[in-house]
Formats: C-alpha cells, structure tokens, sequence
C-alpha cells in the first residue's frame, strides 16, 4: 500500500473506501460532508431525515468548501 503524504486526501480515502453507511448518524454525515461533500439531492434528504435547516445544510457546503481549500 502506498502512503499518503497528503493528510486531506488520507482522510477522504479513509472515508471513502470505509464500508460504514456515512448517512447514517447525524454526526457522520457531518463529518462525511464537511470532507467529503454531498450532493444537493443528498442534502435536502438529511434535511428532512434529521431536521436540518436550509442555513445548516448552507454551513456544511461551505465548511466542506474550506475544507477543499486548506494547505
């Protein structure tokens, strides 16, 4: 297995290539979507499935944007 120098795209293989259900919890889906991202279909489902409001599920689009942006 080849290493990862990268510690961003460490995190988003390590997700990515998990076999949990990332939308499963709340909490996961958060961190799923802050390092990974989610598209808007998926966001207006967790809207409903856990109550979110349009301005949280805004917060999570640009945490994750941020995220993208680190060096």
């Amino acid at each position: 297995m080849s290493q990862i120098d990268d510690p961003k795209d460490s995190l988003h293989q390590a997700i990515v290539f998990d076999v949990a259900d990332w939308s499963v919890t709340s909490r996961m889906t958060w961190v799923y979507g802050i390092i990974v991202g989610w598209d808007r279909d998926s966001l207006d489902e967790f809207k409903q499935k856990f109550q979110w409001s349009e301005e949280s599920c805004q917060w999570l689009i640009r945490l994750h944007e941020k995220f993208k942006n680190l060096e």
